[in-house]
């Protein structure tokens, strides 16, 4: 148990090298007109001022995912009685892909942060990254006009979705998939996703209907 203990705590303390990708990129540089000299002057240039960016984003778990390839371990087992040693030991860790990551990155980077022979690292499960879809198209523009439309005071950008969804299924099926949902969230209404009085405001409900009624008609 003692090692496992250990090879976890190594991977938790050597998280995936950060990047900028795409996604973020283009986030940056559609807000920047929107920020004074400065904070505009370093959006608009994300590869230049990467390194200060990066500095930044990763000093918060929640911009911190938007860079690098998340790490969770979510399962640990091991002995069957407190006086009895333990001969095997497992544990799971959780990993959601940045786009341009791949299992095998993870795999060598996960070999190398725990660094001792004895512990076997096994994939149970594999789903890439997403796709990322074009802001170049048809779909992104009828997208961006609906947003407008209903959300006037709303700067559209890309934007990289942190949590997996359902969507990953259309990707079969069409050169791009959006995932938007035309709803105003603050901080508490994201603590509140998937949990305790999960709920969306009938004002959001009303605006989202008049939106996916624009966006069917538009398509």
């Amino acid at each position: 148990m003692g090692v496992l203990a250990q090879a976890i705590a190594r991977v938790e303390a050597r998280q995936m090298p950060s990047r900028i990708a795409s996604p973020i990129r283009e986030l940056f540089r559609k807000i920047a007109p929107n920020f004074g000299p400065a904070r505009r002057l370093v959006f608009a240039d994300a590869a230049l001022f990467a390194p200060l960016i990066k500095r930044v984003m990763l000093s918060s778990p929640e911009t911190a995912a938007m860079i690098r390839t998340t790490t969770a371990p979510t399962m640990i087992s091991g002995g069957v009685k407190p006086n009895v040693l333990a001969s095997r030991a497992t544990a799971v860790i959780n990993f959601r892909l940045l786009p341009g990551d791949t299992a095998k990155d993870v795999v060598n980077h996960v070999a190398d942060a725990v660094g001792d022979g004895r512990v076997k690292i096994k994939v149970l499960t594999y789903s890439p990254a997403s796709t990322v879809a074009p802001i170049e198209s048809p779909g992104f523009e009828l997208i961006t006009d609906c947003i407008r439309r209903h959300y006037p005071d709303a700067v559209v950008a890309p934007y990289l979705v942190m949590g997996g969804t359902d969507s990953k299924m259309l990707e079969p099926l069409a050169s791009g998939v959006y995932r938007f949902t035309p709803c105003r969230l603050a901080q508490k209404d994201v603590a509140r996703m998937h949990g305790v009085n999960e709920r969306a405001s009938i004002e959001d409900i009303e605006r989202a209907v008049g939106f996916f009624k624009t966006l069917i008609a538009g398509a």
